[in-house]
């Protein structure tokens, strides 16, 4: 059995990593053509860290010694890896959604904006 440091490390190390990929994958779905080999070694990617990332977590409740009537807390980590496992089906939605919105995000802005001005 590994130590609760290197779980700890390995836990938070691999939550740091998803997070850089995402920006490559925002980065990705946003250019004007996207690279599809590139596409296929991000999500490889993603799928190595989210598997790194429950097995640290599964390691350190193991370290802790947690009985298994899990609390509920754990089942809430769970449900948060389990969003976090389909972020990159998100993320390619967001992006559509965000290029088709873009208009009526820029009109409701400025409207706000205005308004603003007008009540200060």
């Amino acid at each position: 059995m590994m130590s609760y440091t290197f779980y700890s490390l390995l836990h938070l190390g691999s939550v740091l990593a998803l997070g850089l990929l995402w920006g490559a994958l925002w980065g990705l779905y946003t250019s004007p053509s996207p690279n599809k080999k590139l596409r296929v070694l991000l999500l490889s990617l993603h799928g190595l860290i989210m598997f790194l990332i429950l097995l640290a977590g599964f390691g350190l409740i193991v370290t802790i010694k947690v009985p298994f009537p899990w609390p509920l807390w754990i089942y809430g980590k769970f449900t948060i890896w389990l969003t976090l496992a389909l972020s990159p089906v998100f993320i390619k939605k967001a992006n559509r959604t965000f290029h088709s919105s873009k208009p009526f995000i820029t009109g409701v802005s400025r409207k706000l904006f205005i308004f603003q001005r007008k009540a200060l």
